[in-house]
């Protein structure tokens, strides 16, 4: 069951707007998960899960993520095929007026060309395979910084290290005697 839905979600990646709709999707997965964290720390106050706060929110994303992560997704592709197609509708319409009176194509279709090419050109110079790597690395990188800024997960394993070191363990733990 978890990896037909893991496999539904990667299905997605066919869908034109797939990469900004995942990412916009993730994010929103990630502030669910982080308001369900905060009220099951609220409810079940007399249990002291502060420490465990970034657990929890990692509980909640993945238990989200795997209910109903898929319809997140696709509602965020979809709002980006909208802006797409309502962009894509102004610029054909001022381009047929302007054809329209001048027999000509309008100049601004040659600088958002000029600029597109200036702005996005590095990337298309790139091999195809490593414009998927690059793209990969990229996601799992904003992934993980958006987990750990927004969650105390960063806090907890710093704490974890501090309390390794004052306890005497990471010097165990160390096998470079020095």
């Amino acid at each position: 069951m978890i990896r037909k839905r893991i496999d539904d979600i990667i299905a997605l990646k066919k869908e034109r707007q797939f990469v900004p709709g995942l990412l916009l999707g993730m994010y929103a997965m990630i502030m669910l998960s982080l308001i369900m964290a905060n009220m099951t720390v609220a409810i079940f106050d007399d249990w002291d899960l502060d420490p465990y706060k970034g657990l929890i929110t990692i509980y909640w994303f993945i238990v989200g993520t795997l209910t109903f992560g898929k319809l997140v997704i696709i509602c965020h592709i979809q709002m980006f095929n909208l802006l797409s197609k309502v962009t894509q509708g102004l610029i054909n319409k001022s381009t047929m007026r302007y054809y329209k009176k001048h027999k000509k194509d309008p100049p601004t279709l040659d600088k958002f060309s000029k600029y597109q090419y200036k702005i996005f050109g590095w990337w298309w110079r790139f091999n195809p395979e490593l414009r998927k790597k690059i793209l990969i690395c990229s996601v799992l990188c904003w992934f993980c910084y958006a987990i750990f800024a927004r969650t105390e997960l960063a806090q907890w394993f710093a704490d974890i290290i501090i309390s390794m070191s004052e306890v005497g363990l990471w010097d165990t733990l160390n096998t470079n005697n020095t």
